[in-house]
């Protein structure tokens, strides 16, 4: 079985969280609307490579990300037994944990255009301005290990590259998407997203702007290895990994929307998500 990673899906409840609120927020962090569906309470964001489709379930008794889109084709989408969503318009199942899995065969959602089809609404699908920088979701943290959780994401493509005491690393097949997964959250479903950013420095300040919750993280470390970032790594509280010639640097904001974390980071031939990082982010007992 094969799939690449497309999208994101939040989930909410209308009865307990004001869709406006979640559109002022995603606004807000410069996402755009950009599709709405003509009979459900559907929408799909975009900025950047960042895709979000947002939906209205009464089934959700919290708000957060709910599942992860892939593209692949009709054999993996039949092997998993997937069933056909109409709300979303595309084949469903969940992983171990309960996340939801959303399939739809070929094509490519670089730009949001191909996973909508006549049952949308189509809305402003010119480039996305690239005010705050986020140029695409790069992993996720999902907490609750279940013992077949990694098969099942291996058998997706999915490679398992390290094992720390906190957290299992999962890299897909194009090395473009990692999946944390929490061994020490007693919680299930997905606690936080990562998203690139052209300059972390200049998203921080335009996110505080937007008064974006950006969380005051606690700074221990001597970042004199990263030269000229040192000062903008502390001045505008953001943390570090790596160094002057491979680094990740990274700032979080919790809740950013309802039920979500976002870590927002700028790299240079850093791929993975950084366990200690991550530890400063989300404290050992979840």
């Amino acid at each position: 079985m094969l799939a690449d990673y497309s999208f994101l899906e939040y989930s909410y409840c209308s009865a307990d969280t004001d869709i406006l609120v979640v559109d002022k927020m995603l606004t807000s962090m410069g996402f755009v609307c950009r599709g709405f569906h003509n009979t459900e309470n559907t929408t799909l964001w975009t900025q950047g490579l960042c895709i979000l489709l947002v939906r209205d379930s009464g089934e959700i008794q919290s708000p957060g990300i709910s599942g992860i889109g892939f593209q692949s084709n009709m054999a993996t989408i039949e092997s998993l037994e997937c069933e056909y969503d109409p709300q979303v318009e595309m084949f469903v199942t969940s992983d171990h944990a309960g996340i939801r899995i959303l399939m739809y065969p070929e094509g490519s959602a670089d730009d949001g255009q191909d996973i909508l089809n006549e049952n949308y609404t189509i809305h402003n699908m010119d480039a996305n301005p690239r005010d705050l920088g986020f140029t695409g979701f790069s992993g996720l943290v999902i907490n609750g290990l279940d013992r077949f959780q990694m098969d099942f994401y291996q058998e997706l493509g999915f490679k398992f590259t390290k094992s720390s005491d906190r957290f299992n690393t999962l890299l897909s097949r194009n090395n473009r998407f990692i999946i944390k997964v929490d061994k020490q959250s007693t919680h299930r479903g997905i606690r936080g997203v990562i998203a690139d950013c052209d300059d972390v420095f200049i998203s921080t300040s335009k996110l505080s702007l937007t008064n974006t919750p950006i969380t005051r993280l606690h700074q221990d470390k001597d970042y004199t290895q990263f030269g000229e970032h040192m000062h903008k790594i502390r001045g505008y509280n953001c943390v570090a990994a790596g160094n002057v010639d491979s680094y990740t640097i990274e700032n979080f904001c919790e809740n950013a929307v309802p039920g979500v974390d976002i870590t927002f980071r700028s790299r240079k031939q850093y791929l993975d998500i950084n366990d200690e990082l991550l530890e400063i982010y989300y404290a050992p007992t979840l």
